[in-house]
């Protein structure tokens, strides 16, 4: 390892040893005069040590991790422990022997440390960070675990062999600061989606909703006023109505307006090309001002429309209930004649399709954390009237120059009964239609959570599902296994590499990997995505 070396940290899951079994070390460990070696007695507690601690506590009086007063007892208890067995350790024969050794003959300074921790590897690299170490090395126990050390700390890293010899396996890597260092010390598995368990103080979305069941009565479907401010009904519910940039305002209220043809035909300068928004598979979004002199999105149908009467009426339905500040407001509607024409408030920056484009400024960290978040409250809020989206993607996410998200284009939508019936075929978008979906058609809001976690990837890595990737993957299949491994740096997008919060970086890989899970079961729903 060379003669730069400052500190080396020996991991030792078993220091209870003779001078006959350490006295190898003398000559095998890389050292210099000067140099400060600390052998880390790594102690695991036991489960049987543990559930008699809780037990314990108990039988006080307490109920879990819920009490500070046994968090504090429990940590007490734990450096108890520790402070034993570091003076254990320090009154081993061997290891006096051995420090007498390296003190008089290499003139090094030598100590003994001891980390208590329910996981042992866990422990190790959290006590090797505190140390500072220049390099460590792992025991013939602990260097099974190499990998996971590889990952998680900059230092050198060596091995012991069975034949008392050291192997290197890294060198020092210098960097200014390493992502575990900054991220929050948490395990995933603390979080399930069986969990009630909420991280307000590391919340990145931080939305209060109370959660509604689709299986339960028609009453509980209809649209309610909430004391949270986040859901209203024929009420104020635009928060910052007019664009910063653009001065564009949205409408404050919404009732539901029967439009004639006639009017829609001048508010769009006769449905003209300076006027055209966008094409969908159900029609022409124009865009065009009311004689009031509001702003409006009028989608025309096709006549050959694959969207139909039923799915007309639907979305008519659906979005006239709706009423929040992340999902576009519908006004009104058009069924005169043959005609069936949809009016929406104007949404003033395009999709969020549109920003990724390769061809636009790259959106912020800021900005897309915005986003994350509008569109987050959004399809939290469908999914607590029971209204699934089916077709949640970043070209049917508007956003304002504010960068507030809100969802729309609700042809697709469909009212979830909490049966899982088969929705009578797959519909959506490819590259964001959930597997279980995709195979049986069942539907459920567990399939919008699953489109929303590509949102979220794409958020994340600044990539399009059409975008070439490595190896013929998808853009799922590349950033799973990034994901599972927390690979932040191979994820985050280039652009932005040097200007995202790594705080927030953690709990939205969090909640894609939650998001695009196999098993629908194993998803979280949009409201626990909103309290991460």
């Amino acid at each position: 390892m060379g003669g730069e070396i400052e500190k080396v940290v020996v991991i030792q899951t078993c220091i209870d040893l003779s001078w006959s079994e350490m006295k190898w070390m003398l000559n095998a460990l890389p050292i210099n005069p000067g140099d400060e070696i600390i052998f880390l007695g790594v102690l695991q507690l036991t489960n049987s040590s543990t559930s008699s601690f809780l037990s314990a506590a108990k039988l006080l009086g307490y109920k879990g991790k819920e009490y500070p007063h046994v968090n504090g007892s429990m940590r007490k208890f734990m450096e108890d422990e520790r402070r034993k067995k570091k003076e254990e350790y320090s009154q081993n024969s061997g290891i006096i022997k051995l420090q007498e050794k390296l003190q008089s003959e290499k003139k090094v300074k030598v100590k003994v440390e001891v980390a208590v921790c329910t996981s042992r590897r866990v422990g190790a690299v959290r006590a090797v960070k505190r140390l500072g170490a220049t390099c460590m090395i792992l025991d013939r126990e602990m260097k099974k675990e190499k990998q996971y050390f590889m990952d998680r700390v900059s230092c050198g890293i060596s091995t012991m062999k069975s034949n008392n010899t050291i192997v290197q396996l890294r060198g020092p890597i210098i960097r200014h600061v390493s992502y575990d260092e900054m991220i929050p010390s948490y395990s995933w598995e603390h979080i399930s989606p069986t969990s009630d368990q909420t991280l307000h103080t590391s919340s990145i979305y931080s939305i209060s909703t109370s959660s509604t069941s689709c299986s339960t009565s028609k009453e509980n479907r209809t649209p309610k006023n909430e004391a949270n401010g986040l859901i209203y009904n024929q009420h104020n519910f635009v928060a910052d109505p007019i664009c910063s940039h653009c001065n564009n305002q949205r409408p404050r209220t919404g009732s539901h307006i029967e439009f004639s043809y006639e009017e829609l035909d001048e508010a769009t300068g006769g449905f003209s090309e300076d006027n055209f928004i966008s094409e969908g598979g159900f029609g022409l979004v124009f865009k065009g001002r009311l004689k009031d002199g509001r702003k409006v999105a009028v989608k025309k149908l096709k006549a050959t429309s694959l969207q139909g009467e039923k799915e007309f009426k639907s979305e008519v339905h659906l979005l006239s209930q709706a009423r929040h500040h992340n999902v576009v407001m519908l006004l009104g509607s058009c069924t005169q004649g043959i005609h069936r024409l949809l009016v929406y408030e104007f949404i003033c920056n395009g999709s969020l399709e549109d920003n990724l484009s390769g061809e636009c400024k790259p959106l912020n960290w800021e900005q897309r954390m915005k986003i994350a978040r509008g569109a987050a409250r959004g399809l939290a809020y469908l999914h607590e009237r029971c209204i699934v989206h089916r077709d949640m993607r970043p070209g049917n996410i508007l956003i304002t120059h504010d960068y507030e998200a809100l969802l729309g284009d609700f042809g697709l939508a469909k009212e979830d009964d909490g049966t899982g019936a088969n929705s009578g075929g797959v519909v959506g978008t490819l590259g964001y239609v959930a597997p279980e979906y995709a195979e049986s058609g069942k539907m459920s809001d567990k399939t919008d959570v699953y489109s929303f976690g590509v949102v979220l990837l794409q958020l994340i890595t600044g990539l399009r599902t059409t975008d070439e990737i490595p190896g013929g993957k998808s853009l799922v299949g590349w950033a799973k296994p990034l994901l599972e491994a927390k690979n932040y740096p191979k994820l985050i997008d280039s652009r932005i590499l040097e200007c995202h919060d790594v705080h927030q970086l953690f709990w939205m890989v969090l909640a894609a990997d939650s998001c695009l899970k196999q098993d629908p079961h194993q998803r979280f729903t949009m409201k626990q995505v909103c309290v991460i």
